[in-house]
């Protein structure tokens, strides 16, 4: 048998995309290919999954991160939020006027607030399926 190895650095293989990262006191499960070099197979407790690449995300106990393009999914909730606060606050405000007590109303006076979110929630819904679309 090979003797245990304790506190080894790990690598990504030159040209990977992607890496598995260790817990600290991890058991890692290694093939040995060369004297230096050995192919992780298994590893008890990972802390993070990394992939870097046209689609960059990480995967750890701390959340997720996903980013296409320089946009990211916070990014894209951030934004899709605030405009739901938008909607909420042209509600809230609004203003319609009526010729008689029980006669049809006009249009909203603030009807531009609710067009501009309108716009904005569209453009955001197309952020959303380019960052999201299937390779």
């Amino acid at each position: 048998g090979s003797p245990e190895i304790f506190e080894a650095k790990l690598f990504p293989f030159p040209g990977a995309t992607y890496q598995l990262i260790p817990a600290d006191q991890s058991e890692v499960l290694a093939a040995w290919l060369s004297k230096q070099v050995a192919a992780v197979l298994s590893i008890s407790d990972l802390a993070e999954i990394k992939v870097e690449g046209t689609t960059n995300y990480r995967l750890n106990e701390g959340g997720v991160f996903l980013e296409r393009s320089g946009e990211t999914l916070l990014g894209l909730l951030q934004d899709l939020t605030a405009n739901t606060r938008k909607i909420a606050d042209a509600v809230a405000k609004l203003t319609v006027t009526c010729a008689v007590p029980g006669s049809p109303s006009t249009i909203p006076v603030n009807l531009a607030s609710f067009v501009s979110v309108s716009t904005t929630l569209n453009a955001l819904s197309t952020r959303f399926e380019t960052l999201l679309k299937d390779a």
